[in-house]
């Protein structure tokens, strides 16, 4: 039977020979198309909602609406009002979500574990049907979203970009504000050394920036503590999942064995390894790895900050505290030390202590002789 909220299906839709994938185009009445793609060899569903309108379509008076508009859309629904409860499912099964406002486009997506699309579709719905716009929330994303723009003053791509826009018509949408960006975070391997990374432009003050994200690191801790046994092994599971995830590009393939090659650790199987030791741990053995060697005053802690500062500073700023710091919005942050200058970047490194490679997982030497 017809499904009376489609106006029109296409099934003849113009693709490659060689792709042997199945798509279907819909229409519906209230005139949403639709592109449905079936490909049996992926191991993951995805999908994404583009909405025909950007930064162009900004009011005259109000900058940068259609960026905060995309921010806010994350932040709790009536139907899942919970700030966090889209990412929190997608992260939980296997999943990733993003987003980004264009001049004439604002795009959502994500990906998520095949058994879990209806759960991550139903809470991706909402934000289009009945976001809730939390007033509490008002003041950190419009921040979040002037950071972005501050952060960008100093980028030549987009001073070429404002550049054009500030030569064209000024009577024109294309000379309104527009600005994106870019924080990065997560684990890195090198040398067979395994650490967690976070890298962060921003106008504020380093030591600032530093003490969000001890803050971050401090929650951690109740986070899991508090964490159900059943979501914990929510998480096992779907870390597992996404560490057996196939490379998308030969490049990122290669990039994977060159990687065990140049540390001559030689563990082509480590993923493998690696999730089955995974669904072992328990959150005791979380618990005490974040003790022993991520709380700030861990015994067997690691951790190097790096300030980079812009031409207009000559030496690190004073640590002290700051307005915003212990905002009640935000988590406690710890007090830190008052950060060093270096000088001398080669005597710096001299002077670091000396650590022992990893053993390789394949000792060519032996095996040789």
């Amino acid at each position: 039977m017809a499904d009376p909220a489609v106006k029109r299906v296409v099934i003849d839709i113009i693709r490659s020979p060689e792709d042997k994938r199945e798509y279907r185009a819909l229409e519906f009445t209230n005139g949403l198309q639709a592109m449905l793609i079936s490909d049996p060899t992926t191991d993951k569903s995805s999908a994404a909602l583009d909405v025909h309108i950007g930064s162009l379509s900004d009011p005259s008076n109000i900058s940068g609406l259609a960026h905060f508009c995309e921010h806010m859309l994350f932040l709790g629904t009536q139907k899942y009002p919970k700030e966090n409860e889209y990412s929190q499912f997608l992260s939980e099964h296997a999943g990733s979500s993003n987003a980004f406002t264009s001049g004439e486009h604002t795009n959502y997506y994500f990906d998520v574990s095949h058994e879990h699309l209806q759960g991550a579709l139903d809470r991706f719905a909402q934000f289009f049907l009945c976001p809730l716009f939390d007033e509490s929330c008002k003041d950190r994303e419009v921040n979040a979203v002037d950071s972005e723009h501050e952060k960008n003053l100093m980028n030549d791509a987009w001073r070429l970009f404002q550049l054009e826009k500030a030569t064209g018509n000024p009577n024109h949408p294309f000379s309104k504000f527009g600005t994106g960006y870019i924080v990065f975070s997560g684990p890195r391997r090198a040398n067979g050394v395994q650490g967690l990374r976070f890298i962060i432009q921003s106008e504020k003050a380093p030591h600032y920036l530093e003490s969000r994200v001890e803050a971050f690191l401090c929650t951690m801790e109740k986070a899991v503590e508090e964490m159900s046994e059943e979501a914990f092994q929510k998480h096992i599971q779907a870390l597992a999942i996404r560490r057996l995830d196939k490379p998308k590009k030969l490049s990122a393939e290669c990039a994977k064995y060159w990687g065990e090659i140049i540390s001559q650790q030689y563990n082509f199987d480590r993923d493998n390894i690696e999730v089955a030791y995974l669904k072992t741990l328990t959150k005791d053995h979380v618990m005490n790895f974040y003790r022993e060697r991520l709380r700030v005053e861990a015994p067997k802690r690691h951790k190097v900050s790096v300030h980079v500062l812009s031409r207009e500073l000559d030496t690190c700023p004073i640590v002290g505290e700051f307005p915003s710091q212990n905002d009640v919005n935000l988590a406690p942050a710890p007090s830190l030390p008052q950060p060093t200058l270096v000088q001398d970047m080669t005597e710096f490194k001299r002077n670091l202590p000396l650590f022992p490679l990893a053993k390789p997982h394949i000792n060519f030497m032996a095996a040789k002789l």
